[in-house]
């Protein structure tokens, strides 16, 4: 096929990919569903992949997403709340821990009842980022296409569950945080994205984890901490961030890598699953050993990505930073932890120099 008419082709399915998320989230804002721009393109994007369809994300879309979620999170991250989270540290910290530890032991658990190997079943249950246990297990020999399956399938779970658990339950009622809003202005807004893409930049250059969450979020939270109080993040811009992240979601779920790999997909949901009832054990904990009001704790240690986390918090009006914060820590336990974690549920296990198997 020409590259002309592939470059159409790909064109044409970018392009019904936006108008159908649009509509979706259209729709799913009028019916009252929380999160409605990013949970509507994931559904109805993931449904249309699912039925055959090809439709693909902007490029670069995710990352444009992540980075104006970023940026508006750093925000949050005044002087006084910072202090609040000095103080909850301890509890942020040990509710890491245990989802940690509730991770290592669904994956042996996970691999006694599948037969899988005991690396793969680790790195498919750990909640720490898609691409970065995919690439952990790439490193140690599992099988990289189920360790992406397990942790799509439960970050789409959960994305579709915890929103609306929250919501409709009323837990989140009673843990609204004052509104909280910087006025919106265009040039100081121009010059904020500006410094907040030089950290993502950075990031990426020094290969932090996740650069374009991260890379902003900790620009925007020193210029808050410091307080710079530029520009606050239009909700517009908050809703074109919340459609790329649910855009690319969905466009993960594609009909022939599904059945392909589909025997395992009764064992993805029944890993994430686990890992969404077991996190929000972890969250009782946390409630139980402090004021951290239970949707708070819930979000907090939703087993998600930070990016999707922190939209919910942020959306359903609760304490953004407690929630960035134990999203953080958790991830950063999980990058840094995961292969120590690894040996006491294996053994002496040890990076492998072969091609990861597919």
């Amino acid at each position: 096929m020409p590259e002309s008419a592939f470059s159409r082709a790909r064109l044409v399915r970018m392009l019904i990919a936006l108008a159908l998320g649009v509509a979706a989230a259209l729709a799913f804002e009028r019916l009252h569903i929380p999160i409605p721009w990013m949970i509507g393109p994931l559904v109805a994007i993931g449904f249309v992949n699912l039925m055959g369809g090809h439709l693909e994300p902007i490029p670069y879309g995710r990352q444009s997403g992540q980075l104006f979620i970023g940026t508006g999170v750093g925000l949050y991250f005044t002087p006084s709340v910072l202090t609040a989270l000095v103080a909850q540290s301890w509890v942020i910290v040990l509710g890491g821990v245990l989802i940690m530890a509730v991770a290592a032991v669904g994956g042996r658990l996970l691999s006694r009842a599948s037969g899988i190997d005991k690396t793969t079943c680790f790195f498919a249950t750990v909640p720490g980022g898609a691409a970065e246990m995919a690439v952990l297990a790439a490193r140690y020999g599992g099988v990289v296409p189920a360790v992406a399956i397990a942790q799509a399938i439960r970050v789409a779970m959960l994305v579709l569950i915890l929103p609306a658990a929250v919501t409709y339950s009323g837990i989140a009622a009673g843990a609204r945080e004052p509104m909280f809003a910087i006025p919106f202005a265009p040039a100081p807004f121009a010059l904020l994205m500006a410094i907040t893409i030089c950290g993502a930049v950075l990031f990426q250059t020094i290969r932090l984890q996740n650069p374009w969450t991260m890379g902003p979020l900790m620009v925007s939270a020193a210029l808050a901490v410091l307080e710079i109080q530029l520009s606050g993040v239009p909700r517009e811009i908050s809703n074109f961030a919340q459609l790329m992240l649910g855009s690319a979601l969905g466009a993960r779920f594609e009909r022939e890598f599904f059945l392909r790999y589909r025997l395992f997909i009764p064992i993805a949901l029944i890993n994430g699953t686990y890992v969404i009832v077991a996190s929000a054990a972890v969250a009782l904990v946390v409630v139980w050993l402090s004021d951290i009001p239970l949707a708070t704790a819930l979000t907090g240690c939703g087993p998600g990505g930070i990016a999707e986390m922190t939209i919910t918090a942020k959306a359903l009006g609760l304490a953004v930073a407690t929630v960035t914060a134990f999203q953080l820590v958790r991830i950063v336990l999980a990058n840094f932890g995961a292969s120590f974690v690894l040996r006491l549920v294996v053994g002496n296990v040890k990076p492998v120099a072969a091609k990861p198997r597919f």
